[in-house]
């Protein structure tokens, strides 16, 4: 547990300078949604989902297809995958996974939410998929996590402001501790 949350600071400090097409860092966009999550409200797997929503982004992939200068196509997928990995429940690494779904389907039926998206964003969204196809919108709209998974993509979307240290997040890890404890001994933190 320790070493993971070490693992993860260290990704972050060594990785996360690195520019995803926005004007901001990958450090500075994870450690404002976490704290957007904190201050929002919302429950300590949400803000755990916020700050590691971006982390395939930061991990090194053999043949993984990049998105021009906006980083790792699938690392939505490959962030989940990653956080299993590590020991996190499984709604922290499925939030996680779906946050690029989110947000094809928020394009699909929100015509404002396109058009707000921020440029690099809106680049990657080709790369993603596009918005969603009528279909794929109304087996999404079922998901019974659905506001949750809107909600991390609604905070993936906020947090676009530079200046961010990592030192404005450790509130984060002894509760990222305190859940990797929960996920090791079988209870749901």
């Amino acid at each position: 547990m320790p070493d993971t949350i070490t693992t993860l600071r260290r990704l972050l400090l060594e990785h996360g300078q690195q520019h995803y097409g926005e004007a901001i860092t990958q450090a500075d966009h994870a450690i404002q949604a976490a704290t957007l999550a904190r201050d929002w409200g919302c429950d300590e797997e949400i803000q755990l989902a916020a700050l590691l929503h971006d982390v395939g982004h930061l991990l090194e992939h053999d043949g993984v297809a990049a998105m021009g200068e906006y980083g790792v196509q699938a690392h939505d997928r490959l962030g989940a995958d990653y956080l299993l990995e590590l020991g996190f429940s499984a709604r922290v690494a499925r939030l996680v996974g779906m946050h690029v779904a989110a947000k094809r389907y928020l394009c699909a039926i929100d015509p404002a939410y396109l058009q707000q998206l921020s440029s690099a964003s809106t680049a990657t969204l080709a790369y993603q998929g596009g918005p969603m196809s009528a279909v794929e919108v109304e087996t999404f709209a079922r998901l019974p996590d659905l506001q949750d998974i809107l909600l991390l993509r609604r905070l993936d979307e906020a947090a676009k402001d530079g200046g961010w240290q990592l030192q404005q997040v450790e509130w984060l890890w002894p509760v990222m501790a305190a859940h990797l404890a929960a996920q090791q001994t079988g209870k749901r933190h």
